[in-house]
């Protein structure tokens, strides 16, 4: 049996693109583009501490269960639930309140249907992975987050890393652990 397990936000659900709607407004002033790395202060024009309050806001607000599906991600995993001996999760670290899991879990099923994922593991904020990714041995891991990614990969997981601006200058590390794809389509084709 093929276990795939998938982060969230900017693998499955288009996050910066609700976020930056939402923090636009918050600002009052337009943003466009994306942060060029986690630390979001700068493309936000705020302070790391102003922007990481906006984070917990927006992941707060009804807006987070709103999040349209990153391009392709329905058909590749429309395709892989046909596939009876595949199954799929989710571990995302967007918050542990019941609102906003109860919100998460209502979007994925909403975008991706009911019953595709086994299970939805949500975190906090910054709240590693490890311990989740622990307790399966061998599985497939897509993470957009370039140490989560290195996580999965040390823990023997074959591990896909979604090409994002915010994780561009670890590009030329070249772990070899590491599958970096950009579009769907890429990704659907390794399985």
């Amino acid at each position: 049996m093929t276990q795939i397990i998938f982060d969230c936000d900017d693998v499955l659900l288009d996050w910066m693109g609700g976020f930056r709607q939402y923090a636009a407004t918050r600002l009052q002033y337009s943003l466009t583009g994306e942060p060029q790395s986690w630390h979001m202060g700068e493309w936000l024009g705020t302070s790391d501490e102003v922007a990481l309050e906006l984070v917990a806001e927006f992941n707060a607000s009804v807006h987070f269960g709103r999040l349209l599906p990153v391009e392709g991600a329905v058909e590749v995993l429309e395709r892989l639930t046909w596939v009876d001996i595949t199954r799929l999760h989710v571990v995302t670290s967007c918050s542990s309140d019941t609102k906003t899991v109860q919100m998460r879990r209502d979007n994925l099923e909403a975008h991706f249907g009911l019953g595709t994922f086994d299970s939805i593991h949500c975190l906090d904020l910054g709240q590693p992975k490890t311990k989740i990714l622990q307790a399966w041995d061998s599985v497939i891991w897509v993470e957009d987050n370039y140490k989560n990614a290195l996580m999965g990969a040390d823990l023997g997981h074959r591990t896909f890393i979604r090409k994002r601006p915010h994780n561009a200058e670890y590009r030329d590390l070249h772990d070899k652990r590491l599958t970096w794809f950009e579009t769907w389509e890429q990704l659907g084709e390794y399985f």
